[in-house]
């Protein structure tokens, strides 16, 4: 059985981030965001300059609510 720490990096070497037209992009991150709620590995979205827009354990979840839903985002290996 694998321990947490290596669960984790195997997922940063699989690490999806999708882009969409209008600068948004969304990755799974761990941290904190602004209001200091952990992330824990959740998806987030960010804005064309990079500040923290939302985050959710679905990333189904978050691309509907802020209208990203009718554009289909790139998807990029990092």
């Amino acid at each position: 059985m694998q321990d947490t720490c290596t669960v984790a990096r195997d997922l940063d070497a699989i690490c999806e981030v999708y882009r969409w037209p209008s600068g948004h992009s969304m990755r799974r991150e761990e941290g904190h965001c602004p209001v200091g709620n952990p992330f824990s590995g959740s998806w987030v979205l960010r804005d064309a300059e990079g500040a923290f827009v939302d985050y959710d354990r679905y990333r189904n979840d978050i691309i509907p609510r802020h209208g990203l839903a009718d554009v289909e985002p790139t998807l990029c290996a990092v």
